[in-house]
């Protein structure tokens, strides 16, 4: 059994020229590290662990006013501050587009894909 620790990977690049090659294939790595993971993931061919948030554990945050749902608390709590109850009052630039947004980010995001535009 190989032991992985950073004197061994600093002794492995030393012996190896700095290089360690995967005894799978003919690819050849700078660091330890890399070549355990294209071990892993590449010719062993295991899926990557997945990242970010976990799917089955979702929350769904709700606005006590309309009811709306959302995943993630932040999402939630800018509605409540620049959405909820309130008109759309930003007019869209486009000479006679009578589409009107609460937030500049929606209509930056109208911009970009109705008019395919980028302001």
């Amino acid at each position: 059994m190989v032991i992985f620790s950073p004197m061994n990977n600093h002794l492995n690049a030393s012996t190896n020229g700095g290089y360690f090659p995967c005894p799978g294939c003919e690819k050849i790595y700078r660091s330890d590290g890399s070549r355990r993971r294209h071990l892993k993931y590449q010719c062993g061919k295991q899926k990557p662990p997945l990242t970010g948030y976990n799917i089955t554990e979702e929350k769904e945050y709700e606005c006590e006013d309309c009811k709306k749902t959302y995943k993630h608390f932040s999402s939630m709590r800018r509605h409540k501050l620049y959405e909820c109850g309130k008109m759309p009052n930003i007019q869209c630039p486009i000479l006679n587009c009578t589409y009107k947004a609460k937030i500049n980010d929606r209509m930056l995001q109208h911009v970009r894909m109705v008019h395919k535009m980028d302001i």
